[in-house]
């Protein structure tokens, strides 16, 4: 199963206020935090998690802690969740949201059109069932977090049998090889009694060619004597059948030839001309695109001019209202009149009053201009943002019709030399043409000469003799064959009823011992590249029901904290591949949460270098830290809380 997730809409989910996040072909994104909610906090409790916890909320209504009250607390008005999504190529969209009251209503789209369930729990498994997956198994497949407390080393030794099995839809497996054999047993039964009945009939057939057969040869002898004669000169039959075989490759080089005139050179000289079309109209696309993409980027640095250029504007009202407050303050302190110099009693005389209060006016109005010039830059930014999605998807484009260019050249480059192979091969056949004419008509001579010496008719009856005993050999022949057939499918419908006493056990034995196999052959590779010492080797032992995590000699529960992170990342992503390979589950991203804990410098570079290989083919790689990661990457997305403890997401 192919889940492809396209992109989502949160609004009031948890900390976060808005945002939207596209997930498509987003390569390496980093996603850091900014806490100014909370006092000594950095990155934590920003609200990072939350973007990527709102996609596990929209599938199985609770995050991955199993958290269900998600409403923004601040804000206290509902949430709402728009999740877009593909399976194996069909659109989806899950929309859940809930009320000032927290009552919650979920929605299912498929292409657009509502096919949601008559409540809220019924769609609930329409979901469940639509993607195949348990949420343990997304979040071992997808959702990769080292504090997911469900995860394959924190689940007892028989609850990690039970993952695996269900990890790789062991039951279902077993269930449909069952109904399989059943089917090939009744399949195989049939095929044998339609067999013994073709057995019967072609038995009856070969006994009437035999009589047939005697009576052609006791004709043939009668004659015999007659073509002795002609037998010195040679065989009209044998002339016969070699004139036969050069007409019928005469006749398919005629026509191979008309082919390659009529057909395919001509059609081949179509093709290239097409491809040269198809690769001018994508090099005028491509010019096409890159200059829209020219025109965004002017667009784009004009308006951060303009932003820049307001955002001057601002600092400049704001320092007019200090000097007004200076100017206030030194009037209060003065004994002189700022007008006329007098000196007066106090500063409550009347025009001191009105003077002060002009100026508080003049502050008033700076402070309005602020707030409106303020609203423009943010208006200014958001502006921005849409400027850079749009080209974001022109430069996509651009690379995509530039690899199409390339393409078409190399296509058109095979298919001349195809056309070149291909008159080559018209010359061969002509040649072989005339060899073959000429060889015609030499054995034509000779015939002509052989028929001048007039002897009985025995062809006919030679021809006879040669076509039962041709169909008494294929008759034998197919018999044979159908009495193999009938030896083979019996053994089959034996070996399934036995297979079918064994299935159940043992196969399922021998599922749960080749995923562990499988483990640990990657266990084996991801140690190699996460420890430094040969003899560390992370595997997986079967002990009855249970099954044990060691690193060489050691136990999982025995490891430090350092060496548990570790361990926890090769099962990850072990599992993962498990999941992709075995179970069938495939997805085009993968969120990794706080996956370096307890690592040293060269235990997180290690930790980068084996998920940067492992995950290449991803369209997006999503890695969630408190702190800085040594890796480059695509995109950003910096979520930060603010003071009031809302959080906002800006991609870069």
């Amino acid at each position: 199963m192919n889940i492809r997730f396209k992109e989502i809409d949160i609004e009031n989910f948890r900390s976060i206020d808005k945002a939207h996040i596209v997930f498509e072909n987003q390569g390496t994104v980093i996603v850091k935090g900014i806490n100014e909610y909370e006092n000594n906090a950095t990155s934590n409790g920003s609200g990072k998690s939350s973007i990527f916890e709102a996609i596990i909320y929209s599938i199985f209504e609770e995050t991955s802690s199993g958290e269900k009250d998600v409403t923004n607390r601040i804000k206290n008005n509902g949430f709402c969740l728009n999740l877009k999504f593909q399976v194996d190529g069909i659109d989806y969209t899950i929309v859940r949201e809930s009320s000032k009251s927290n009552k919650s209503v979920v929605v299912l789209y498929k292409n657009d059109v509502d096919i949601s369930a008559r409540n809220k729990t019924d769609t609930n498994k329409m979901i469940l069932q639509l993607l195949g997956i348990n949420k343990s198994i997304f979040l071992d497949s997808i959702f990769l977090s080292q504090n997911v407390s469900t995860n394959l080393a924190s689940l007892s030794p028989t609850q990690r049998k039970e993952r695996l099995e269900i990890l790789t839809n062991t039951d279902m497996v077993i269930n449909n090889f069952k109904e399989k054999l059943k089917e090939q047993q009744a399949n195989f039964e049939s095929i044998c009694v339609n067999t013994q009945m073709d057995i019967n009939k072609m038995q009856g057939n070969i006994d009437s060619l035999q009589t047939q057969k005697q009576n052609i040869e006791i004709k043939i002898n009668e004659i015999n004597e007659q073509i002795k004669q002609r037998d010195l000169l040679g065989n009209v039959e044998d002339i016969e059948k070699q004139l036969n075989e050069l007409q019928q490759t005469l006749d398919n080089y005629k026509v191979q030839i008309n082919d390659l005139d009529n057909n395919i050179i001509t059609d081949i000289e179509k093709q290239i001309e097409n491809k040269r079309l198809e690769g001018e109209e994508n090099r005028n696309k491509k010019s096409e695109l890159e200059n829209q993409l020219n025109d965004k980027r002017q667009e784009y640095n004009n308006m951060q001019l303009n932003v820049t250029s307001i955002q001057s504007q601002i600092d400049y009202y704001k320092s007019d209202i200090i000097k007004i407050n200076e100017q206030i303050e030194e009037i209060k302190n003065s004994d002189k009149c700022p007008t006329c110099g007098r000196k007066y009693e106090n500063s409550n005389e009347e025009h001191i009053k009105q003077k002060i209060e002009s100026y508080n006016k003049d502050i008033e109005s700076y402070k309005q201009q602020i707030e409106d010039t303020t609203k423009v830059v943010e208006e200014k930014n958001k502006q921005l943002e849409l400027i850079q999605s749009e080209g974001t998807k022109l430069r996509i484009q651009v690379d995509e019709i530039d690899k199409l260019v390339q393409q078409n050249n190399e296509e058109v480059k095979q298919i001349e030399e195809v056309k070149k192979q291909k008159i080559q091969e018209k010359l061969n056949l002509q040649q072989q043409q005339q060899s073959i004419e000429q060889d015609i008509q030499n054995l034509r001579n000779k015939k002509e000469q052989i028929l001048s010496f007039k002897v009985g008719n025995v062809d006919e009856f030679k021809q006879m003799l040669l076509d039962v005993d041709t169909n008494i050999q294929t008759m034998q022949k197919d018999m044979e064959v159908k009495q193999q057939e009938l030896d083979t499918n019996n053994n089959y419908v034996g070996s399934i009823k036995h297979s079918l006493q064994l299935v159940t056990k043992d196969f399922r034995t021998y599922l749960l011992q080749n995923s562990i196999t499988y483990l640990n052959t990657l266990l084996k590779i991801y140690s190699a590249k996460l420890f430094s010492n040969e003899k560390d080797i992370i595997y997986i032992t079967q002990d009855d029901t249970k099954l044990n995590i060691q690193l060489d000699n050691a136990t999982y529960e025995s490891l430090s904290g350092g060496e548990k992170t570790r361990v926890n990342i090769a099962l990850l992503l072990a599992q993962k591949s498990l999941a992709s390979t075995i179970g069938n589950i495939s997805c085009n991203i993968i969120i990794l949460d706080e996956i370096l804990g307890y690592c040293d410098a060269q235990a997180e570079e290690n930790v980068i270098n084996l998920i940067t290989t492992e995950l290449e083919s991803l369209e997006s790689i999503y890695m969630i830290s408190h702190k800085e990661i040594p890796i480059g990457y695509d995109t950003q997305i910096i979520v930060t809380k603010n003071k009031q403890g809302l959080s906002t997401v800006r991609c870069y």
